[in-house]
């Protein structure tokens, strides 16, 4: 009986191998997202705006491009806004993002109005509860996770384990492989892959950095909440991209 139980333990082991064989792994490469922005979600509630909503797109929508390896992530926007989108609704809307993965490290340019921003921190950690539902971005099979951020803002992200780099759009990361899709119901914005270019020899340059100054993520929000405060006060929900 316990050989019977050996072989078959055998038996599932090399069926495992065997299914797990023929999946090719991802470690490098180039993904464009595209982010939508429910700008009449956004501007409802704002009495100014009230009754005039017909006049403002009903989308902001822009893309970005992510280059990653191993051991580096670069997140930058790629070509330009429609012009007519009410971009000025929504602060911080052009985030660059570099995450060092080895050193746990991320350093974010944040452009609020006229003023750029430096932030010099460690990756934001998120505790994801992995939900048992699918479904394909790109072309590429992804499941699903959910989180909090900020006690309150509720995010459900779709990965994709054969892309064997834990990132994503923005500063999200920590699941097991790459993130393809976001969804912030709270702000009525989402980032899904539009293309995923395949380079396992991606070689990433970091980008020089024009600002000599820095600061941590909670010296910046610090900032952030006192000199904006008439917006704070307005609910004015563009705000919160300051803190994804």
């Amino acid at each position: 009986m316990m050989i019977n139980k050996a072989l078959f333990s055998l038996f599932i082991i090399l069926i495992s191998l065997s299914h797990g064989a023929g999946q090719v792994f991802i470690s490098g490469g180039n993904i464009t997202y595209e982010r939508k922005i429910q700008m009449h979600k956004i501007l409802e509630a704002n009495t100014w705006f009230k009754g005039n909503l017909d006049n403002v797109p009903k989308f902001y929508i822009s893309q970005f491009e992510l280059r990653f390896n191993p051991d580096t992530m670069i997140y930058s926007k790629s070509g330009e806004d429609e012009p007519n989108s009410s971009s000025w609704a929504v602060y911080a809307k052009d985030n660059e993002i570099v995450s060092l993965l080895n050193s746990h490290q991320a350093i974010m340019k944040k452009n609020v109005w006229n003023d750029s921003y430096l932030i010099k921190d460690t990756l934001r950690s998120y505790k994801w509860k992995l939900v048992n539902e699918t479904r394909k971005i790109a072309g590429i099979e992804c499941k699903k996770a959910t989180t909090i951020l900020n006690d309150s803002m509720y995010i459900i992200a779709f990965y994709a384990e054969n892309i064997a780099v834990s990132g994503g759009p923005e500063q999200f990361n920590g699941l097991p492989g790459m993130i393809l899709g976001v969804v912030i119901p709270r702000l009525h914005v989402s980032y899904y892959a539009q293309k995923v270019v395949v380079n396992e020899k991606q070689n990433l340059t970091l980008p020089k950095q024009r600002i000599k100054s820095s600061m941590s993520r909670k010296e910046f929000q610090e900032m952030i909440i006192k000199s904006l405060k008439w917006e704070f006060s307005n609910a004015s929900l563009g705000v919160l991209y300051l803190f994804i």
